[in-house]
């Protein structure tokens, strides 16, 4: 062991990053109750796996390097507790939550979440190319609408699509009135037809 990690040994409040915010009121609980057992008590890691939080604290030893089964026997309650409890807990947000999957491919993964984080409400998988918040926007305006989200990726793609079309073919009659090229509308800035 380090000089420093003697002075300073890594307790939870240190690897508060490694999880959600969501567990994070769950994982100050245990602190001041690892804490209340032994005020410096070390963490090995704090993380998430398969959707639950996963906490591993050092063993202990009494001045004469004797196992401490004391603090095992009560700190693994604890532990155990914590664990448990976080798969109902959001990992992201905090409210009531289950371990759900990604459900776009097998052996996706598996995150803790509420009904509103969860990305995929409906059948079909937003791509992992939208964010977070993005993911959450795109379920809920296609549970508004009714429709799955790969209708709702669907029809907005269309959508757009069918937009750019004509406004591409509106800029190509522009420019053969005016006797050019779109490319050279471009060039000019001169994209508004301004022809009688």
């Amino acid at each position: 062991m380090t000089d420093s990690l003697a002075l300073h040994p890594l307790q939870i409040p240190d690897c508060l990053h490694s999880v959600g915010p969501g567990w994070q009121p769950l994982l100050m609980r245990l602190h001041k109750q690892l804490k209340a057992l032994a005020s410096d008590y070390r963490v090995e890691d704090v993380k998430e796996k398969f959707g639950g939080l996963r906490v591993r604290v050092a063993d202990r030893f009494d001045a004469d390097g004797e196992f401490d089964g004391d603090w095992a026997d009560a700190s693994s309650p604890l532990i155990r507790a914590a664990e448990a409890m976080s798969q109902t807990i959001c990992e992201f947000c905090g409210a009531q939550g289950q371990p759900r999957s990604r459900g776009d491919r097998d052996g996706g993964w598996i995150k803790t979440v509420c009904e509103r984080c969860h990305p995929i409400r409906r059948p079909g998988a937003i791509p992992a190319t939208f964010s977070p918040e993005e993911q959450c926007a795109i379920a809920d305006h296609a549970d508004e609408l009714g429709l799955s989200v790969i209708q709702y990726i669907r029809q907005t793609a269309a959508s757009k699509a069918t937009q750019w079309q004509r406004e591409r073919d509106g800029l190509h009659e522009i420019a053969e009135r005016r006797g050019t090229t779109v490319e050279e509308m471009l060039q000019r800035g001169f994209l508004i037809d301004d022809t009688p």
